[in-house]
Order: C-alpha cells, then structure tokens, then sequence
C-alpha cells in the first residue's frame, strides 16, 4: 500500500465521522463497514469501532421508532463484518429487536415454548 492510499482511506475515515456527526448515520456506517471489511487497510480496528458505534446509534433509533426489522437487518450487517468492535453490545440489541412487541417474528419459534414443547398450538 503506498502513502496516497493510506491518506485516502484516512480521509475516507474522517469523512464517516464527520458524517455520523451531521446525522448521516446511513453514510457513516457505509463507509465505515467497506473499510473495516479490508483486512489489508491500516485503520480497519478504528473504522470497525466507528461502525459499532454508528450502528448502535441506527439500530436505538429504529427500535425508539417502532422499527424493530429494520433494525434487526442493520445489526445483522454490521455483524457480518469481521473488524466491527463490541460485537457483544450489538448482539444485545438484535435480541432486544427480536423481542419487540412490533417485531414481525412468525415462524420464529419463543424459546420457552420451543424448548418445553409447550407452544401454541392454535386449537382451543
């Protein structure tokens, strides 16, 4: 990698953050997931932490707006890129998504029923 690359994809860095600053949050987590998928790239650690923490921020928000899938997709993505920091954290939020009264969950079984065998079973 030359030091013209390297200053690109800094500045591509800076533009995610001064993205997520404004707002873009949508921008941010764009640019932020492409450089943290490159395992060659120098600051991929700092763009997978930057994309935690916008994603986070995106999935709070959607869940605030009763978004619960999409929600669930936007964490589902963020998790599929290897670098992204605190993979735990954003797991909490996909459950609390799955777990939203809003969430459109059929033919995702409730784990209680699931594992006692107890589920509705649709007669009464």
């Amino acid at each position: 990698m030359t030091a013209i690359d390297s200053g690109r994809r800094s500045d591509r860095l800076d533009h995610a953050r001064r993205l997520a600053e404004s707002g873009d949050l949508d921008g941010a987590a764009a640019i932020f997931a492409e450089l943290a998928a490159d395992e060659d790239a120098p600051d991929r650690g700092e763009a997978g932490e930057g994309l935690s923490v916008v994603v986070e921020r995106m999935a709070e928000r959607l869940l605030e707006d009763g978004e619960p899938e999409r929600a669930a997709d936007v964490l589902l993505e963020a998790l599929s890129v290897s670098a992204v920091a605190d993979p735990a954290r954003l797991r909490v939020l996909l459950g609390m998504a799955h777990r939203s009264p809003r969430a459109d969950v059929s033919g995702v079984p409730d784990s209680a029923s699931a594992d006692s065998g107890e589920g509705d079973t649709g007669t009464s």
